[in-house]
């Protein structure tokens, strides 16, 4: 896998995850269909983490719910360690 193909995804990744955590915090105020939390997790833990951080930290959700943010962390590690093992054992 190509470095590039990362460069060109993840901006994608990081919008969409934002745009999901808008979207669900909206539906929260609203009182409608939420976006399940597994959903938001696994677009964190494929390389939308960055979007979904901001989109936390601008929006103000999922900020106090202590397990939330447990697994969010845990999807970044993922996403990292992934990452890490493409480029570099890739590069060997």
């Amino acid at each position: 896998m190509s470095i590039y193909y990362f460069l060109a995804v993840l901006p994608l990744l990081c919008l969409a995850s934002g745009t999901l955590y808008w979207y669900d915090k909206r539906q929260a105020k609203a009182g409608g269909r939420r976006i399940p939390e597994i959903s938001l997790l696994t677009l964190d833990a494929l390389g939308g983490w960055p979007g979904g951080w901001w989109a936390q930290q601008r929006f103000r959700h999922k900020t106090k719910k202590w397990s939330y943010r447990l697994r969010f962390f845990l999807a970044i590690v993922i996403n990292l360690a992934f990452i890490y093992l493409v480029v570099f054992a890739g590069s060997t």
